[in-house]
C-alpha cells in the first residue's frame, strides 16, 4: 500500500462506530495512537477488560508476534496510550470505591480515550498495511473515490 492509501484506510478506521457490551451501546471514534512501534505496518486493536467496549488502534512492527503474548510487548502499548490519553488514578479524597464508582453506582474514572486500567489487556490484528489486507487476508476497503 502507498502512504496515501494507508492514511486513507486509517482515517476510515477512526470514523464513529457503535459498540456494545452486555446490551449497553456506546458510540465513539476509535483513537489511533500517535506513537508508531517499529515500521508500523501492522494495525492492531488494543483494549483492556475495564475499558470495554472501547478500543485503541495501534500501529506495530510488521514482525511483531501479536499472536504470541509472551513475545508481544503489550505493556509498552499500554504505557503509550496512558501517556497520550491519560490514565485513571484513584483519588483517596473522593467518595468512590477503588474502581471509581460512587454509592449510586456512577463511574467517576474519566472518559475515553483515557485508559482506565491495565487489567486483562487484549489485542488482535486489524490489518496488515504492507500487504493491504485485513486479518482474514481480504483486501482492505478504502471507500469510494470521490466523483469528479
Amino acid at each position: 500500500m502507498t502512504q496515501e492509501q494507508i492514511n486513507k484506510y486509517l482515517q476510515l478506521q477512526q470514523e464513529e462506530t457503535t459498540a456494545s457490551l452486555w446490551g449497553d451501546e456506546v458510540t465513539f471514534k476509535p483513537y489511533l495512537l500517535e506513537k508508531i512501534f517499529g515500521d508500523g505496518m501492522k494495525l492492531i486493536y488494543f483494549g483492556t477488560l475495564d475499558d470495554r467496549p472501547y478500543w485503541w488502534l495501534v500501529r506495530v512492527d510488521s514482525n511483531a508476534k501479536i499472536d504470541e503474548p509472551s513475545e508481544f510487548d503489550s505493556e509498552a502499548i499500554y504505557e503509550a496510550i496512558e501517556e497520550e490519553c491519560g490514565g485513571w488514578v484513584p483519588d483517596d479524597t473522593a467518595e468512590v470505591d477503588e474502581y471509581g464508582y460512587d454509592e449510586e453506582g456512577t463511574c467517576h474514572r474519566g472518559e475515553y480515550p483515557m485508559i482506565i486500567s491495565d487489567s486483562s489487556e487484549h489485542w488482535g490484528l486489524a490489518a496488515d498495511l504492507a500487504k493491504g489486507v485485513d486479518k482474514y487476508g481480504i483486501p482492505l476497503e478504502l471507500g469510494k473515490e470521490p466523483a469528479e
